[in-house]
C-alpha cells in the first residue's frame, strides 16, 4: 500500500526543536515526535550552548547519527560508513563509530577514534568468531540451544545448569559441580583460576 508523509519542523517555546512526522497509512494519520536538535544552555549564557547534539532518523525512527555542534570530534555515527548503511533488516544497531562526521553526515571524516560493530543472531546475541569487533579487534561469542552464552574469547563457559566451570573443554566431573545460582567466570590461562573454581564448587556441594 502507498503511503504519503509531509515532514515538518516546530519549536516549542525555548525546548528542542522536533521533526514532525504527518503519515497517512490505512486511512489513518499518524503523528510522531522525534527530537533533532538539543541544546544544553546555561542561563548565563543562552547563545552560547554548553552542549548541542542534532540528531537524524531513518524511516523507523532509528537514530542516524548524533552531530556534535560544540566538539565535532564527540560526533557518532550509529551504522557503517556510506550512505547506503543503516540498521539489519529488524532495525537492531549493528555498526558504531565517534568521530568528526563528513558533510553528508553518512560517513566518519577521518579514523573514527572508537567504533564497534556486533554480529548478530535471530536472537540478537552476539555471535560466532567476530560476535563483536571493538576498534578492530574481534570476540568470539557463542551461546547453546537454552540460549546461554557458553563462551566469551577462551575466557569462561556456562554449563548446562548455567553456572561457568574451569575450561573450554569441561568434564562430565566438572559439569557435576555446577549449581543452579552462582555463575563464575574463571580465567583458562591459569591454574590459579581452576582451582578456585573447584574450591567454590566443593563449599557449595559440602
Amino acid at each position: 500500500m502507498g503511503r504519503s508523509c509531509c515532514l515538518l519542523q516546530e519549536l516549542s517555546g525555548t525546548g528542542p526543536i522536533r521533526d514532525v512526522i504527518q503519515a497517512k497509512r490505512c486511512g489513518r494519520s499518524v503523528r510522531g515526535h522525534r527530537i533533532v536538535d538539543q541544546r544544553w544552555i546555561p542561563t548565563a549564557s543562552v547563545t552560547s550552548p554548553t552542549d548541542r547534539f542534532k540528531y537524524a532518523h531513518d524511516r523507523d525512527g532509528n537514530v542516524m547519527y548524533k552531530d556534535n555542534a560544540v566538539n565535532s570530534a564527540f560526533s557518532e555515527l550509529y551504522h557503517a560508513n556510506g550512505a547506503t548503511a543503516g540498521y539489519d533488516s529488524l532495525n537492531r544497531l549493528t555498526a558504531f563509530q565517534r568521530g568528526a562526521l563528513n558533510t553528508a553526515k553518512d560517513s566518519i571524516s577521518g579514523t573514527a577514534t572508537r567504533t564497534q560493530s556486533w554480529n548478530l543472531d535471530q536472537l540478537g546475541n552476539w555471535d560466532g568468531a567476530s560476535g563483536v569487533t571493538s576498534d578492530g579487534t574481534a570476540q568470539a561469542r557463542t551461546h547453546n540451544s537454552r540460549n546461554q552464552s557458553t563462551a566469551v574469547g577462551s575466557i569462561f563457559v556456562i554449563c548446562v545448569s548455567q553456572n561457568a566451570i574451569d575450561d573450554t573443554s569441561p568434564s562430565t566431573a566438572d559439569a557435576s559441580r555446577c549449581t543452579r545460582r552462582t555463575v563464575h567466570a574463571c580465567s583458562t590461562a591459569t591454574s590459579h583460576g581452576r582451582r578456585a573454581a573447584r574450591r567454590s564448587a566443593s563449599a557449595r556441594s559440602s
